[in-house]
């Protein structure tokens, strides 16, 4: 069983070839322009990926029905150590994607590490019944107080986020409520 390490990437400035057709496809190239990708950048290739196309690439999303092309844009990608993810298969991939989560600056996500992504969209789900537009607001908070929290030393930034950051805070923000100070 491969493992992985989850990361949040800044995708602005990367070259990315997005390969295949269909629905699955057109949906990366959504989810690669909602997460900063620049679309000047990614490149949207609807045929069988050439060699041609990797070069100056940073990132490869394959999303293809054709086993052959999955396994020959992989092998492609590690060649020229590029990283690679193929839809479904996370055997011929250099990283996956999990399924993710968004309230406002908030964001989470969820892997089984491509043994069922069908659980990890069912985490997904549940995250979103379980947490509200509360939690960017304190962040939001929390934001405008930074500075003052890391000028502090780590007990005392310690016993103030204790305050600000629990279930009770987040119920008074729910009901437009101020917590403390902030």
């Amino acid at each position: 069983m491969k493992k992985f390490l989850p990361v949040f990437m800044d995708l602005r400035g990367k070259r990315i070839v997005v390969a295949g057709a269909g629905p699955l496809t057109a949906e990366k190239v959504r989810t690669l322009m909602a997460a900063g990708a620049e679309k000047k950048n990614v490149k949207y290739v609807r045929r069988a990926v050439r060699a041609s196309d990797l070069k100056n690439c940073d990132l490869v999303f394959c999303a293809s029905d054709d086993e052959t092309c999955n396994r020959s844009v992989s092998r492609l990608c590690r060649a020229r150590r590029i990283w690679v993810n193929v839809a479904d298969r996370p055997e011929l991939c250099s990283f996956i994607l999990p399924s993710v989560f968004r309230r406002g600056r908030v964001t989470a996500a969820f892997s089984t590490g491509g043994a069922s992504p069908a659980v990890a969209k069912f985490l997904r789900k549940r995250m979103e019944k379980y947490v509200g537009p509360e939690i960017d607001r304190l962040v939001r908070m929390l934001a405008k107080k930074r500075k003052m929290l890391l000028s502090l030393n780590f007990k005392e930034r310690r016993a103030l986020l204790d305050k600000w950051v629990n279930e009770a805070a987040l119920h008074k923000i729910k009901r437009g409520q101020k917590i403390g100070n902030i």
